[in-house]
């Protein structure tokens, strides 16, 4: 057994030497043996890099003047008309309408129930004004039954002690009729002052149902406060259609409060971008963009980044929200104009840079092979910045010739030497040359 484990270790021993020994000479035939011509070459470049995220906006106004609903009675609103996106209003000028066939059959039933309330109140103040004249009779009346009686009671001491005695409990009686008459009368001034305080209360109830439902039909003509280009908000209440959300039309319903237009500030334009999840670590608020719009053509307008947002989307297309500020306006700028944005994430005045492809290695211990004396010599370096095509990079220097083949490799096909920049723009972060 013990002379198996010691077989066994120095057939390893071995192994371990011969291979040893393959990679030097290997090595050793790669740095002596002449160049193949058949691998492809290119040559350092120096120069300024920028590094551009490339994407689709939309234009709308910053500090923006949002239209709501009006907050009505009820449960949905139904558009009756409404302007395009785009449109141009003015100070004033009606931007959507609503159906206003239930306030305005309010509005009759609150005035038909003013007319009767006035009608009320003016009954009860008659009834109330008869009732203190017959009341202001009936008091002089009672009054003047005592004032008779006590006359009458002067008379007793000549009078027989019957005629006296009956005397005294007429005036007895007066008195408490009175008594009892201006009770009576305190208490029915009180009621019908309630009355009328009722059937008041009662048209105050129907004047403001009036007035609410005037001002709810007044506030059903959105109306533009400034003027400036329309911006449709989307319809958020009908929920998603497969492709988009669509923006507000006639004859849809939605709630009150909901903001269903907006008109920008066209001295504050903004663009919102959508950028993949990939480069949202390459932009930063600040950075330096640049917007071309579709029906201006030639014309480049300076921004830069305002605002980020977080990513949303599912994980095989996650997408993030980020908001442009506009430099530079024009009066040809209109809500909804979509434009090709470029914001540029990095610039290297003064950078070394090679084709991708002359890049090995693992990350962190990259190496080029590196053309010298007609044999390719492996040379480490260190990547400063990527992009799809081109490397950023230290460790060699301009003019040097790389291999954009592993060389060591011992059939390598024939291809013609690398670009020395990179390619046209397209999704994601790019490298610009700028010579």
């Amino acid at each position: 057994m013990a002379l198996l484990k010691r077989s066994a270790f120095w057939i390893v021993v071995a192994a371990a030497l011969v291979a040893a020994a393959w990679g030097a000479w290997r090595g050793y035939r790669v740095l002596t043996a002449p160049a193949s011509p058949n691998v492809p070459v290119a040559e350092v470049r120096h120069g300024e890099i920028r590094f551009n995220v490339y994407a689709q906006g939309t234009l709308s106004g910053g500090n923006s003047e949002v239209l709501t609903a009006p907050m009505v009675n009820g449960d949905t609103l139904s558009i009756r008309d409404i302007l395009e996106t785009g449109s141009l209003v003015k100070p004033g000028e009606v931007v959507a309408q609503f159906d206003t066939s239930a306030q305005e059959y309010n509005l009759k039933q609150a005035q038909a129930a003013l007319a009767q309330a006035q009608q009320q109140v003016l009954g009860a103040q008659a009834t109330a004004a008869a009732q203190t004249e017959d009341d202001a009779y009936q008091l002089i009346k009672a009054q003047y039954d005592v004032q008779r009686t006590e006359l009458q009671v002067r008379k007793n001491p000549i009078l027989a002690a019957v005629d006296a005695q009956k005397n005294d409990l007429n005036l007895a009686a007066a008195r408490e009729h009175l008594r009892q008459l201006q009770q009576d009368v305190a208490s029915r001034k009180a009621n019908n002052q309630a009355s009328i305080a009722l059937q008041e209360a009662a048209e105050r109830k129907a004047q403001s149902d009036a007035s609410t439902a005037e001002a709810n039909i007044a506030a059903m003509s959105l109306k533009a406060t400034r003027g400036g280009y329309m911006s449709i908000r989307e319809n958020m209440r009908n929920g998603f259609n497969g492709l988009a959300v669509p923006v507000y039309q006639i004859g849809d319903v939605t709630d009150p409060g909901l903001a269903i237009a907006e008109i920008p500030d066209t001295t504050s334009w903004e663009l919102n971008v959508t950028v993949s999840e990939f480069d949202r670590g390459h932009i930063a608020v600040g950075q330096a963009a640049t917007a071309e719009f579709d029906p201006l053509p030639g014309q480049s307008f300076s921004a830069r980044v305002k605002s980020m947002g977080g990513a949303t989307g599912p994980p095989w297309n996650r997408q993030v929200k980020c908001v442009l500020e506009l430099l530079r306006t024009s009066p040809a700028l209109k809500p909804g104009l979509s434009a090709k944005v470029i914001i540029t994430t990095q610039t290297l005045p003064d950078a070394l840079y090679v084709p991708s492809q002359a890049v090995f290695g693992p990350d962190g211990a990259n190496y080029v092979y590196v053309r010298a004396n007609g044999q390719f010599a492996r040379r480490p370096i260190k990547v400063l910045s990527r992009s799809e095509s081109q490397v950023v990079l230290q460790g060699v220097r301009a003019g040097d010739v790389i291999a954009l083949a592993n060389p060591e490799q011992t059939s390598v096909p024939a291809a013609a030497p690398a670009p020395p920049s990179a390619g046209a723009p397209g999704g994601g972060g790019q490298m610009v040359i700028i010579r």
